[in-house]
């Protein structure tokens, strides 16, 4: 059974893990430590960047790296890794489409046995995007100003409303597209299936960043 006793205590302190938090007003350098000391607080000790298997070596650009979650376990934290390595694991599943997806049944299969009695979902990482550092992906900050960030809509869903994200993620998510989309959604970024009703308004959103964090200036 794979870390029973990590699943139970990040079960327990999950609701204290909501939100992303990096520290304003520092270098790239230090902000990246910042992201690697929340993700530190959130899963346990670990040297440098956050990576629990392994294999996010072998980057040479940023465009090289995403953070992804994994969908074989219940409770999992993102991390940075290699794109190449999502689109080749079928349980390894881009953050920015978390949720807008089926888990598939092989990677259900996998999930600890407890699991069944354990409440909790993946904590947001410290920053939704990650850069290339001497050949390892690392987490990175998402802004400096509101040009680092961009309105965009997730052609996932059914009713998709648009949302503030990090421009970055664009190059990495192909099924994120800049709002308001102008064309049919890419291919095999429409939904499969939606609810045969009337989607929700949706509020207004307002591209800014806020200590280095893209999120809406609309509340």
């Amino acid at each position: 059974m794979r870390r029973p006793t990590w699943l139970v205590l990040l079960a327990l302190c999950v609701g204290a893990c909501g939100g992303r938090s990096l520290p304003p007003g520092q270098d790239d350098g230090a902000v990246r430590d910042g992201a690697v000391g929340d993700a530190l607080h959130r899963d346990g000790a670990v040297d440098g960047p956050y990576r629990p298997d392994g294999g996010t070596t072998g980057c040479t650009v940023d465009t090289e790296c995403a953070v992804a979650v994994r969908t074989d376990n219940c409770c999992q934290a993102a991390y940075p890794e290699l794109v190449s390595a999502i689109a080749a694991d079928p349980c390894l599943e881009l953050w920015s489409a978390y949720g807008s997806l089926s888990i598939p049944r092989q990677c259900l299969d996998k999930w600890d046995p407890q699991c069944a009695v354990i409440d909790c979902m993946p904590a947001p990482p410290p920053s939704r995007v990650a850069r290339c550092d001497r050949g390892a992906c690392e987490f990175a900050i998402e802004c400096v100003d509101p040009t680092d960030c961009t309105v965009a809509i997730d052609t996932r869903s059914c009713c998709p409303c648009p949302t503030v994200v990090p421009a970055q993620l664009l190059d990495v998510d192909r099924c994120l597209v800049k709002y308001p989309q102008t064309g049919p959604a890419p291919s095999g970024c429409a939904p499969q299936a939606c609810p045969a009703m009337p989607c929700p308004a949706c509020p207004p959103v307002a591209a800014m960043c806020m200590t280095q964090t893209c999120e809406s200036g609309v509340r």
